[in-house]
């Protein structure tokens, strides 16, 4: 993944440099850059226009490719449940961890799992964005839907570990004691097929 990374950030690099070759090339009479002070590189360009529109475009599209690669190497549980017909009883426990993780990240938070001892830990993901923390539990249950007892645990969790909010992701969904304990609190309750509209 690492060296995803790096090829992403050098095709951005090399990017941005035919862009600004781009401004210098093509608008030099616009910007009245005098022409001496520049006559190697004026002459250079002006003489492979063509060169440079396709290096532009090549990279352009390599950058699209690599983005691609990356995301599909990232998100294997995302693919997974949509080849299972967007069923989430296909993952196992730690799956269903993984994939809550893979499901923030599409959306710019940094995720860690944290959990991974059973099936059901304290935190089990850890959500960090714009300098907010937040923390998350989730629950692969099948019939049993969430009760307020486990909510009102994860809200002394969140004041414990001082985050910002929590969310709980549970695929069997929540009682209406929780919904109405979640009231004027930064708890976010999110059953499956909420989950499965953020895919």
């Amino acid at each position: 993944m690492n060296s995803i990374k790096y090829a992403i950030n050098s095709t951005i690099y090399l990017l941005l440099s035919f862009v600004l070759l781009s401004v210098i090339t093509f608008d030099f009479e616009i910007i009245k850059i005098e022409k001496h002070s520049l006559d190697f590189f004026y002459y250079f360009y002006a003489d492979n226009k063509d060169l440079l529109f396709k290096y532009s475009a090549g990279s352009i599209l390599y950058l699209i490719f690599i983005k691609y690669v990356s995301i599909k190497l990232r998100n294997p549980n995302m693919r997974k449940v949509k080849n299972k017909n967007n069923n989430l009883n296909h993952l196992s426990w730690r799956e269903f961890e993984v994939l809550t993780k893979e499901i923030f990240q599409s959306q710019g938070y940094k995720a860690e799992v944290i959990g991974g001892s059973g099936g059901d830990g304290g935190i089990d993901v850890l959500l960090k964005k714009g300098g907010k923390k937040y923390i998350v539990q989730c629950k692969h249950w099948k019939n049993s839907r969430v009760g307020v007892k486990v909510v009102r645990e994860l809200f002394g969790v969140m004041l414990h570990e001082k985050a910002d909010g929590v969310k709980i992701i549970a695929t069997s969904g929540f009682t209406k004691e929780s919904y109405n304990f979640i009231k004027g609190k930064k708890i976010e309750l999110i059953d499956g097929k909420k989950l499965m509209t953020m895919l």
